[in-house]
């Protein structure tokens, strides 16, 4: 438990909070939220309404390891918080705590400030925290003047809408930095399962994909190097996805279909067919990883294999549409009560219709061929 720095640091607030007035942090203590929209706070009902299974499993992990450490510190602690102190010191310091380098010998730690951690987040802000060590202080600088009653905003990072969701417990109106992610165990298993591109090849696929994340062949430049240390290629073609719960590496896309460079290189690698391997996995790597086309079919099953994948993602979030959830967010926008005891029912709104917004985007960039009537026809016979 004491391994947790957040944990601990809310142990602390508890117990300024406890003491009232005669705490030192007490004018501090005042200001701060008595309550947060973070999904750790949200009822099982309200965290279905984000759509998407793999925020809500995570929320709901969170969730149930606090419980735990819930039931320790009754266990050894002689007065103890109630669940209630607990999940607000929590949100607290999940939300308001900065991490900088406080001039030390060590790693860099973690520390709450008051006044700071009022400063809201802007996707283009400027101004920025740093701790300057002479004379000990954390400071808020701009690098551009602002006007006499202009807002000073911060950047909470470039992150998007499912972190600022998660951790801040509100998601913008726009978000420059917002994406999706698509991993790799997803883009396996399609591979395998619904494609079936040279099934027997698998192998020699994943022997290419280690050529560019992990080799001192001559003539690699490594591009894939970052998934090294958590690829699922090299457990082997015999890893089995319903024993073996890892996700694998995690690619980017962002907004109108902007797609994260390995991540389309990944793909290419895995439907390749027994003749585009003819040349051997070395060599292979070596044609891919300048990230151009091999084949017009390559591409084209590189295409479909992210479109299966994308439409997946969007299938399991198809309890609305689209358009109904952005009728029902207007009709909030409105004043119309129609929440029905859900209050955070609007941020879920916004959070799963940016994210079905980025997959049809993303699927409407693949443009994948459509085949000719009569091809159509050929393949039906």
């Amino acid at each position: 438990m004491y391994d947790y720095w957040n944990v601990r640091m809310a142990l602390m607030l508890i117990y300024h909070k406890r003491q009232g007035k005669k705490s030192d942090f007490a004018p501090y203590l005042e200001v701060m939220p008595e309550s947060y929209g973070n999904p750790l706070n949200w009822t099982k009902a309200e965290l279905q309404e984000l759509q998407w299974a793999p925020f809500i499993e995570e929320v709901q992990v969170e969730q149930e390891f606090f419980k735990n450490e819930m039931i320790k510190l009754q266990e050894y602690m002689k007065e103890p918080p109630t669940e209630q102190e607990l999940l607000w010191a929590l949100m607290c310091t999940g939300s308001r705590t900065f991490t900088a380098d406080f001039g030390g010998e060590g790693e860099n730690g973690e520390c709450m400030c008051a006044v700071a951690d009022m400063v809201n987040h802007h996707e283009d802000a400027e101004p920025a925290f740093r701790w300057n060590p002479n004379p000990g202080v954390f400071e808020l600088f701009s690098p551009l003047a602002k006007e006499k009653g202009e807002e000073v905003c911060i950047s909470y990072g470039d992150v998007n809408n499912e972190h600022l969701l998660h951790y801040y417990g509100f998601v913008p109106e726009t978000n420059k930095h917002e994406h999706i992610i698509v991993n790799e165990r997803e883009l396996l298993l399609a591979a395998r399962e619904k494609l079936e591109v040279a099934p027997g090849c698998e192998g020699r696929k994943f022997s290419v994909l280690r050529y560019l994340m992990d080799s001192t062949a001559m003539g690699l430049s490594l591009p894939m190097q970052t998934m090294a240390s958590s690829s699922l290629i090299f457990e082997g073609e015999d890893i089995d996805f319903e024993e073996d719960g890892s996700v694998g590496y995690e690619f980017n896309i962002w907004g109108d279909g902007n797609f994260e460079e390995i991540l389309l290189m990944y793909a290419r690698a895995l439907v390749l067919t027994e003749d585009d391997l003819e040349i051997g996995p070395l060599e292979m790597a070596k044609k891919l990883q300048g990230n151009e086309q091999i084949s017009q079919a390559n591409e084209i099953d590189c295409r479909r294999l992210l479109e299966v994948v994308l439409q997946d993602q969007l299938e399991q979030m198809s309890s609305t549409s689209l358009e109904e959830d952005r009728a029902l967010l207007k009709r909030i926008e409105n004043g119309e009560n129609v929440a029905d005891g859900r209050p955070n029912l609007f941020m879920a709104l916004r959070y799963r219709s940016s994210r079905k917004q980025l997959l049809l985007e993303a699927i409407d960039a693949l443009d994948i061929p459509k085949p000719s009537p009569k091809e159509a026809v050929a393949g039906l016979a």
